[in-house]
């Protein structure tokens, strides 16, 4: 899986971010700041089907046209934990199997260290994109992403459960056939020796 959160600061203090400066004078639980919190501790989790997260910056307008995104208004978010947020994050966590040493990490981290966590990541920028149609090369790119992830986590699952499968699974790849993976691993054919082998009426 791929998180895709939409970066946005409009208006006064408007927008995914920009909401975020009313945790300043009152708690709350914030659903934006939420899903990047569990997002990254997801990420961190061993074995974890949640592979990137790729923000995408909001710096066009409905119509496709540019606008600067207010990075400098980034410096303002709260400079203290969402003690309502973190918490909620924390009961969903713990439901994930997130160990203690992470949760205490998480509980601690304030409003600006965890949007800077999802800023640091590789983003893609709309204002980058085509000017014709930057939301349809956006999507093109995300797809491009959840792909490469998928292809990574077959791999990968391959070759814990196949530890001898590594050269079938070269194989498979040359071949455009990874989507057989899942199936030569259930049926315990692990090498390119045992494929060989098969029968039609196998």
């Amino acid at each position: 899986m791929v998180f895709v959160p939409l970066l946005s600061w409009t208006g006064k203090d408007e927008g995914s971010l920009g909401s975020m400066m009313g945790l300043k004078d009152a708690d709350r639980v914030d659903n934006v700041l939420l899903e990047y919190i569990i997002a990254l501790e997801w990420t961190r989790m061993e074995d974890s089907s949640l592979r990137s997260i790729l923000p995408v910056f909001i710096d066009r307008d409905a119509e496709g046209l540019e606008k600067q995104f207010p990075m400098e208004e980034l410096k303002r978010l709260p400079d203290k934990p969402s003690k309502m947020t973190n918490d909620t994050a924390e009961q969903l966590l713990r439901s994930f199997g997130v160990k203690e040493p992470q949760l205490m990490e998480m509980r601690s981290r304030s409003v600006k260290d965890t949007v800077g966590m999802i800023l640091k990541l590789q983003g893609i920028k709309l204002s980058r994109m085509s000017s014709e149609q930057p939301f349809t090369e956006c999507a093109e790119r995300i797809m491009q992403v959840v792909l490469r992830d998928v292809d990574s986590w077959r791999r990968m699952r391959f070759r814990f459960n196949t530890p001898t499968g590594v050269e079938l699974l070269d194989w498979l790849q040359e071949n455009s056939l990874m989507r057989v993976a899942p199936l030569l691993n259930a049926a315990g054919l692990h090498t390119l020796d045992l494929v060989a082998r098969l029968r039609r009426e196998d």
